[in-house]
């Protein structure tokens, strides 16, 4: 993930990043308070983009076995899935069945749980407010 306060900010590590260089001062940005820019000096608001498309075995896993929010949410999804759709959202990433994850139905709904996941970190834990 990358945290920015301006667009420069956001391109340079997505930059380096694609060169696959470690991007340098994320950490930093993340802790930085947002300050005012432009003619009417307020503060930038904060905006969370999930990209949606991408979808493959074990995404999150790391996060799944180690970070209770996150597991907490994709939990959550799943059952919520399992009883609504009869799609078993966490079996299915993290069962290594790359055939059923790529369905549309399951490539959706695994990524949607995954973003909605890693939404749940960064306001929960992080506490970063979109607005």
């Amino acid at each position: 993930s990358v945290v920015a306060r301006t667009p420069p900010q956001l391109h340079t590590p997505l930059e380096a990043a694609q060169r696959g260089r470690p991007a340098a001062g994320v950490s930093k940005l993340l802790r930085a308070k947002p300050r005012a820019h432009g003619p009417g000096k307020r503060p930038a608001k904060v905006a969370l983009v999930f990209g949606g498309e991408s979808h493959y075995l074990d995404m999150g896993r790391q996060l799944f076995e180690t970070n209770p929010t996150f597991r907490a949410a994709l939990t959550e999804c799943d059952r919520l899935f399992v009883r609504h759709a009869n799609m078993h959202i966490v079996d299915t990433i993290y069962g290594g069945d790359e055939e059923k994850l790529g369905e549309v139905k399951m490539a959706n709904a695994s990524a949607f749980c995954v973003e909605y996941g890693l939404l749940q970190v960064v306001t929960r834990d992080w506490g970063v407010r979109p607005e």
